[in-house]
């Protein structure tokens, strides 16, 4: 319902629309648990592998596999790029950071990483595209 003065500003036969905002229940909708997640002092190495993924696969089982890697480094992992091939399947490359809050990786640690992510997708039945 408007206000009569409202009313009287308006032309006859013509469209109106009105709306009410409560903004007690927008700013309720907007407040969110923040997460801080530590940052470490070491550099970061950037990995990318790229998988053959079998037509059975959901986006979310390859993303719970590529989480899954039990290691003692810190690791993000994220999607890259998605590509079909010609059989069906798809390919998908992702991207890992990797660092320590500890020290400087090596390339032994490195080379470790790399070998357990690869392994871990190949238990799934998951190859390396060379």
């Amino acid at each position: 319902c408007l206000h009569p003065l409202a009313q009287e500003k308006i032309e006859k036969n013509s469209t109106t629309v009105g709306f009410e905002i409560n903004f007690s229940i927008l700013t309720s909708l907007l407040q969110r648990d923040t997460k801080f997640e530590k940052i470490s002092k070491f550099p970061t190495t950037k990995l990318d592998f790229n998988f053959i993924i079998p037509k059975n696969y959901l986006f979310n089982d390859i993303n719970d596999i590529a989480n899954s890697i039990e290691t003692d480094l810190n690791y993000k992992v994220s999607l890259l790029d998605i590509y079909e091939n010609k059989d069906g399947t798809k390919s998908y490359t992702l991207h890992y950071d990797v660092n320590s809050f500890v020290r400087n990786l090596t390339t032994q640690d490195i080379d470790k990483f790399h070998s357990k992510v690869i392994e871990k997708f190949e238990n799934n039945s998951i190859k390396l595209k060379i």
